[in-house]
Protein backbone atom coordinates (compact mmCIF):
# COMPACT_ATOMS: atom_id res chain seq x y z
CA UNK A 1 0.00 0.00 0.00
CA UNK A 2 1.21 3.35 -0.88
CA UNK A 3 1.59 5.90 1.74
CA UNK A 4 0.41 9.37 0.94
CA UNK A 5 1.44 12.56 2.27
CA UNK A 6 -1.07 14.67 3.58
CA UNK A 7 -0.84 18.75 3.82
CA UNK A 8 -2.70 20.35 6.50
CA UNK A 9 -4.33 23.30 4.95
CA UNK A 10 -4.80 26.17 7.46
CA UNK A 11 -8.28 27.37 7.46
CA UNK A 12 -8.54 30.90 6.16
CA UNK A 13 -11.34 33.26 4.89
CA UNK A 14 -11.59 35.79 2.14
CA UNK A 15 -14.06 38.20 1.42
CA UNK A 16 -14.35 39.52 -2.56
CA UNK A 17 -17.05 42.19 -2.86
CA UNK A 18 -17.43 44.10 -5.97
CA UNK A 19 -20.52 46.84 -6.14
CA UNK A 20 -21.33 48.43 -9.01
CA UNK A 21 -23.67 51.77 -8.43
CA UNK A 22 -25.68 53.43 -11.00
CA UNK A 23 -27.30 56.73 -11.25
CA UNK A 24 -24.87 58.33 -8.12
CA UNK A 25 -24.53 61.81 -7.98
CA UNK A 26 -21.65 62.77 -9.55
CA UNK A 27 -22.09 66.43 -8.82
CA UNK A 28 -22.13 65.75 -5.08
CA UNK A 29 -19.21 64.53 -4.70
CA UNK A 30 -16.44 64.68 -7.38
CA UNK A 31 -17.34 68.39 -8.35
CA UNK A 32 -17.23 69.53 -4.52
CA UNK A 33 -14.04 68.36 -3.47
CA UNK A 34 -10.49 68.06 -5.28
CA UNK A 35 -9.59 64.34 -5.86
CA UNK A 36 -6.65 64.39 -3.09
CA UNK A 37 -9.51 65.21 -0.34
CA UNK A 38 -11.32 62.26 -1.85
CA UNK A 39 -8.02 59.83 -1.49
CA UNK A 40 -7.98 61.57 2.19
CA UNK A 41 -11.35 60.62 2.62
CA UNK A 42 -11.42 57.44 1.52
CA UNK A 43 -8.28 56.38 3.74
CA UNK A 44 -9.72 57.54 7.06
CA UNK A 45 -12.36 55.86 6.65
CA UNK A 46 -10.46 52.36 5.89
CA UNK A 47 -8.89 53.55 9.18
CA UNK A 48 -12.13 54.18 10.96
CA UNK A 49 -13.24 50.47 10.25
CA UNK A 50 -9.66 49.20 11.33
CA UNK A 51 -8.06 48.26 8.23
CA UNK A 52 -4.57 48.94 7.59
CA UNK A 53 -3.25 51.32 4.76
CA UNK A 54 0.30 50.27 3.33
CA UNK A 55 -0.30 52.91 0.71
CA UNK A 56 -2.96 54.71 -1.52
CA UNK A 57 -2.99 56.50 -5.13
CA UNK A 58 -5.98 58.20 -6.99
CA UNK A 59 -4.94 59.15 -10.71
CA UNK A 60 -7.53 61.68 -12.23
CA UNK A 61 -8.84 62.24 -15.85
CA UNK A 62 -10.07 64.83 -17.65
CA UNK A 63 -13.72 64.30 -17.32
CA UNK A 64 -13.16 64.84 -13.92
CA UNK A 65 -13.70 61.00 -13.03
CA UNK A 66 -11.11 59.55 -10.80
CA UNK A 67 -9.64 55.71 -10.07
CA UNK A 68 -8.55 54.90 -6.22
CA UNK A 69 -6.31 52.37 -4.99
CA UNK A 70 -5.72 51.69 -1.19
CA UNK A 71 -3.72 48.73 -0.53
CA UNK A 72 -4.19 47.34 2.71
CA UNK A 73 -2.26 44.96 4.81
CA UNK A 74 -5.73 42.84 4.63
CA UNK A 75 -5.29 43.20 0.84
CA UNK A 76 -7.20 46.27 -0.96
CA UNK A 77 -9.84 48.80 -1.60
CA UNK A 78 -10.46 50.19 -5.29
CA UNK A 79 -12.67 52.75 -6.98
CA UNK A 80 -13.20 53.75 -9.93
CA UNK A 81 -15.70 56.43 -11.12
CA UNK A 82 -17.16 57.15 -14.93
CA UNK A 83 -19.36 60.41 -14.71
CA UNK A 84 -20.49 60.52 -18.01
CA UNK A 85 -22.54 56.91 -16.99
CA UNK A 86 -23.11 57.90 -13.28
CA UNK A 87 -21.64 54.97 -12.57
CA UNK A 88 -18.94 53.49 -9.73
CA UNK A 89 -17.00 50.34 -9.55
CA UNK A 90 -15.75 49.29 -6.18
CA UNK A 91 -13.87 46.32 -5.21
CA UNK A 92 -12.89 45.11 -1.88
CA UNK A 93 -10.63 42.05 -0.64
CA UNK A 94 -9.33 41.22 2.78
CA UNK A 95 -7.63 38.71 4.06
CA UNK A 96 -8.63 37.13 7.62
CA UNK A 97 -5.65 35.84 9.03
CA UNK A 98 -6.13 36.84 12.91
CA UNK A 99 -9.86 38.16 12.51
CA UNK A 100 -13.14 37.96 10.52
CA UNK A 101 -12.95 40.66 7.88
CA UNK A 102 -15.90 39.92 6.36
CA UNK A 103 -18.65 42.23 8.56
CA UNK A 104 -15.29 45.14 8.28
CA UNK A 105 -15.92 45.26 4.87
CA UNK A 106 -19.18 44.91 4.05
CA UNK A 107 -19.98 48.09 6.76
CA UNK A 108 -16.93 49.53 4.95
CA UNK A 109 -19.24 49.40 1.60
CA UNK A 110 -22.31 50.64 2.99
CA UNK A 111 -20.37 53.93 3.93
CA UNK A 112 -18.83 54.48 0.95
CA UNK A 113 -22.36 53.56 -0.92
CA UNK A 114 -24.41 56.14 1.02
CA UNK A 115 -21.49 58.80 0.00
CA UNK A 116 -21.90 57.90 -3.62
CA UNK A 117 -25.50 58.39 -3.37
CA UNK A 118 -26.65 54.98 -5.57
CA UNK A 119 -29.64 54.87 -6.51
CA UNK A 120 -29.56 51.55 -8.24
CA UNK A 121 -27.00 48.50 -6.95
CA UNK A 122 -25.63 45.16 -8.03
CA UNK A 123 -23.46 43.33 -5.51
CA UNK A 124 -21.52 40.13 -5.76
CA UNK A 125 -19.73 38.60 -2.69
CA UNK A 126 -17.53 36.11 -2.87
CA UNK A 127 -16.33 33.70 0.34
CA UNK A 128 -12.86 32.50 -0.41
Amino acid sequence: MKKTNLIKIQKISWTHIVWDLYECDFDYFINKKPHKDLENFFKQKVLDFGLNVIWSQIHSFKNNSFSLIIMLSESHLCIHTWPENNYVSLDIFVCNYTRDNSIIAKNLFDEIIEYFKSQNKKINIINR
